[in-house]
């Protein structure tokens, strides 16, 4: 399940300065922060969506978790999906967080070292079980060359999770509700051009989702996009 019709917003910091009506929270990632900061962000009457915790997705040796404010022990079963005490509290804080904060979407960035292997798709399928809902979707987004995007695709189609692209990289899914994130890596960090948006436009218009900007001019892309739709 998602928002009604497609909302465009950018990638940031809860409390940061936008015009726009979406923000992915990227502070959920190293560590999410005490509950109640979720209901007083829920006050701004914005939407959002959050990057889920590391623990899940990503491995000890990842140098983020030098933040974390309780440290996790080395020998700890973290990331990559793996099955462990540690996992299955971060799944279960994390959809505790995204609903004080009326996230309706989390967003899955997995690593390299989370390759196209079939223990891999079973991993993802196992915590999608557990951590999708009716109120809640689950977005992916794999790194690059860890998937073929076909197999990516395929998969995500398969688990019912929105597969997270960058629409000026290749299609979007046919399927709502989407889950779009525009990326430096496709505007090669310069301002959004008219022929971007327009085929942006093209791929999102009519659907129901999220349009998110992770580039360097990201407020002004999203608004340009929005006076387009």
């Amino acid at each position: 399940m998602g928002p009604r019709g497609l909302l465009v917003g950018i990638a940031g910091s809860a409390t940061q300065p936008t015009r726009l009506p979406l923000v992915e929270i990227q502070d959920t990632f190293e560590d999410l922060p005490p509950i109640e900061e979720a209901a007083r962000w829920r006050r701004s009457r914005r939407s959002y969506s959050i990057v889920a915790w590391q623990v899940i997705t990503h491995p000890r040796s990842s140098p983020s978790y030098r933040k974390l404010r309780s440290p996790i022990p080395e020998h700890a079963a973290v990331g990559l999906f793996t099955h462990s005490r540690w996992t299955d509290e971060a799944r279960e804080q994390t959809k505790a967080f995204a609903r004080a904060l009326g996230a309706r979407a989390v967003l899955l960035r997995t690593p390299p070292a989370f390759r196209a292997t079939p223990e891999h798709e079973a991993r993802l399928e196992n915590f999608v079980a557990l951590a999708s809902g009716p109120d809640m979707t689950v977005a992916w987004e794999w790194a690059p060359r860890s998937w073929a995007p076909e197999r990516a695709l395929g998969l995500a189609d398969r688990l019912g999770i929105a597969a997270a692209v960058d629409p000026l990289g290749g299609p979007v899914p046919a399927s709502d509700p989407v889950y779009v994130r525009v990326t430096d890596a496709s505007t090669g960090g310069r301002p959004l051009d008219e022929a971007s948006a327009k085929r942006i436009r093209g791929e999102v218009q009519g659907r129901r989702g999220w349009v998110v900007f992770a580039t360097a001019a990201a407020e002004d892309d999203a608004l340009r996009l929005a006076d387009l739709l």
